[in-house]
This record gives structure tokens, C-alpha cells and sequence, in this order.
């Protein structure tokens, strides 16, 4: 599975670069989730590294080749002199048929 940063699936990231979100505010991002494997993965489940990061929506399963958005809000409680960068976890299992 990799993420990507667009829906034409053209900047492919490794770690989330949230930038600078002033303490109090807060800001939305949409990622692509895409299954390059011949596999479907099913029972995905995500998670983060940052308490104030919430993931708002993601896939639960992903036919091969197949994209979905994945939804996150990073609401911060001070303010940081440099961006947030976060990383993803993910879990899941692959079904081949």
C-alpha cells in the first residue's frame, strides 16, 4: 500500500507533512490510499503517531489497483516553530483469490 498526496496518484509520500497550524485552529488533509499488490486487503484499520492528529475517514477494504481517500484533521495545542510531521501506521490483512 502507498500514500500519495494527490488523486492522480503523482507525489507519492512516506511521512505526513501536516505544516504549521497555529495552537487553536484547526486544518483538514486528504491523502490516497493506493493497493499496488495483486491482493485485496481487507479489515484495515489506521492509526498515528501525534495525539492531535484525528483520522476522520479512511477504507476499511481495497480491491487491487484500487485508490480511496483517507481523511485527517490536526487540531494543535501550541504552536511550533517548525511543521508537524507524523507517521502513519496501518494494518490489515491480504486476500488472494
Amino acid at each position: 500500500m502507498k500514500i500519495y498526496k494527490d488523486s492522480a496518484l503523482s507525489i507519492e509520500i512516506e511521512l505526513l507533512d501536516l505544516g504549521i497550524v497555529q495552537a487553536g485552529d484547526s486544518k483538514e488533509y486528504e491523502f490516497y490510499i493506493y493497493n499496488e499488490t495483486v491482493a485485496e486487503l481487507v479489515d484495515l484499520s489506521f492509526s498515528i503517531d501525534s495525539k492531535e492528529v484525528e483520522i476522520l475517514s479512511y477504507p476499511k477494504t481495497l480491491k487491487s489497483k484500487e485508490k480511496s481517500e483517507l481523511k485527517l484533521k490536526y487540531s494543535p495545542s501550541i504552536n511550533l516553530k517548525q511543521g508537524l510531521k507524523a507517521i502513519l501506521k496501518f494494518k490489515g490483512a491480504e486476500v488472494y483469490s
